[in-house]
């Protein structure tokens, strides 16, 4: 079998110091799991401090990826794990979209999901549902925190404290 080239995808949505510690240890972890494979790593699309559940926000690594597997400059993906690489039902759906016209790999760190199978694709979208949830719900408990503190007329963080 001919050596996949894989495109290793890190994201982590908020490094405030710009560190980029997470970010590295997914893609240590991600090139160890490719080189375990035989996979050749073509590039690692990173999107550091970039949320994958706010719709309005473009991830600009991760489209170029689904652009470069589109036109088969990569056979594969690998990512940390799954909800690192989406968030949104509506990403993954255009990644089995994807591996529907263009079979390869998706492996993760945590566990390999067969995006080409009817189950693999019932596990992947549970798995994104429930890290969408999640994502609602920390966002719904931030915004009543903020509510509550501005009631209170305290400072809730987040931006530059205004001048009084």
């Amino acid at each position: 079998m001919a050596s996949r080239r894989v495109a290793v995808y890190t994201r982590i949505s908020d490094d405030d110091e710009g560190r980029r510690l997470g970010v590295k240890r997914q893609e240590e972890d991600c090139r160890a799991l490719a080189n375990l494979r035989g996979w050749q790593v073509a590039y690692v699309a990173c999107d550091n401090s970039v949320s994958a559940y706010k719709t309005n926000i473009v991830r600009p690594e991760f489209e170029r990826m689904m652009a470069d597997l589109e036109a088969g400059l990569v056979n594969g993906i690998v990512a940390y794990d799954l909800d690192r690489f989406a968030r949104q039902p509506t990403d993954l759906e255009r990644a089995i979209k994807l591996y529907d016209k263009r079979p390869g790999v998706f492996a993760t760190v945590q566990g390999d999901i067969d995006l080409g199978s009817a189950d693999g694709r019932t596990m992947a979208r549970i798995m994104v549902a429930f890290a969408n949830k999640s994502s609602m719900d920390m966002s719904r408990r931030q915004s009543r925190k903020q509510r509550q503190l501005a009631e209170l007329g305290m400072y809730g963080g987040g931006g530059r404290r205004a001048y009084v």
